[in-house]
């Protein structure tokens, strides 16, 4: 079947701080984020907190986090392999495997995190490298994405201890920003200015589209900032799955 031509250079320029966002999060509270509250350590940081014995609990008769770990692993292992000309044929890939490695020593866990950590690290330089794909192949690109933060968001609702900030969290250290006047604590001590902050504005009853954008500095944002901000693209469905209490 043929499969018409895609150039990822557009795709290039976003997926991988999507992608990048969600493995390793965006610890510094001042930086701008798109799925992830501020300050959240991301996927790698918080699966870290887990022992071998909690990431190989059962939950509700599901799998285990290990396990969730394991397909997301064995995903990324098998576009990595696409991505360097060597793919694995389609009745050679075996998706059920993952979900039979329910338990897990805590030298198996601390190398399935580690092998983990290798493929998403692989993978992220693949996002960021343009090139010609099939439109199928630029779906494999884009999915990745909601794949990752589909599991992430399961692993947090399994877990308490891997969770992120929540909105809350964030409201708080908005208010701190505030009071600060705009300015943010960075690496070392020094108190540098706040980014300005894109925000896109769903609102139908005034006649704005989802590509409204609107640029306004942190440190003039008012105390609606919060809800505002919770009607950004994506936010709803990724946050709070994300932070979910």
């Amino acid at each position: 079947m043929y499969h018409p031509s895609v150039h990822s250079e557009h795709l290039a320029a976003v997926l991988p701080a999507l992608f990048s966002e969600l493995v390793d999060g965006s610890p510094d509270p001042g930086a701008r984020t798109t799925m992830l509250n501020r300050g959240d350590a991301g996927l790698l940081a918080s699966l870290d907190r887990l022992s071998a014995a909690a990431s190989s609990a059962a939950h509700a008769g599901g799998p285990s986090i290990a396990a969730h770990v394991d397909h997301l692993r064995y995903g990324l292992s098998l576009l990595n392999r696409w991505a360097a000309g060597a793919p694995v044929a389609s009745q050679e890939m075996d998706w059920t495997a993952s979900w039979r490695r329910n338990v897990v020593s805590e030298p198996d866990w601390r190398t399935l995190r580690d092998d983990l950590r290798r493929e998403a690290t692989v993978w992220a330089a693949v996002l960021g490298t343009a090139r010609e794909v099939s439109d199928v192949e630029a779906g494999w690109m884009a999915g990745s994405v909601a794949h990752l933060a589909y599991h992430f968001g399961a692993i947090r609702q399994m877990d308490r201890a891997t969770r992120g900030p929540t909105a809350e969290d964030e409201a708080r250290a908005e208010a701190a920003m505030r009071e600060s006047g705009g300015m943010v604590r960075r690496e070392g001590g020094a108190m540098t200015p706040q980014d300005d902050v894109p925000l896109k504005i769903l609102s139908a009853r005034r006649g704005r589209s989802a590509a409204d954008t609107h640029r306004v500095p942190r440190a003039r944002l008012g105390p609606g900032y919060q809800r505002r901000r919770a009607c950004a693209i994506g936010a709803p469905l990724v946050r709070r799955t994300m932070t979910a209490t």
